[in-house]
């Protein structure tokens, strides 16, 4: 089982210029003070980005994230994260997505993720 099917992330909508995604929160994604992991947005940027920036390749090619910077916002414990990615540049080596996480209304992280085609 990969993370993805782990943490139970569906792909919600995707498409080349927005990915949506949605996480339910567990037990095992929170921290022991009962919030959500700062890591796990990460993941869910990172899995945005890269599904996104996939989505514009052609077969054998794969992107993967050399780089990801998130800024956490506000704590989530409860119900599911949705993360909104979308494209600043999708080049034929390089792509960059943002990406907002929201916790029902209230927005809870944001990040950029760069991702390089291999």
């Amino acid at each position: 089982m990969n993370l993805v099917e782990q943490l139970g992330i569906k792909i919600i909508a995707a498409d080349l210029d927005k990915v949506i995604l949605e996480m339910p929160i567990t037990e095992q994604v929170m921290q022991p003070f009962g919030v959500v992991h700062g890591g796990i947005n990460g993941v869910l940027i990172e899995t945005a980005a890269g599904v996104g920036a996939n989505l514009s390749l052609t077969e054998g090619k794969a992107a993967l994230g050399v780089d990801l910077q998130v800024n956490h916002l506000a704590t989530a414990t409860s119900g599911s994260l949705i993360v909104t990615a979308t494209p600043d540049k999708v080049g034929r080596r390089i792509q960059v997505w943002q990406g907002e996480i929201f916790n029902g209304e209230k927005k809870t992280a944001v990040g950029r993720c760069t991702v390089i085609v291999s």
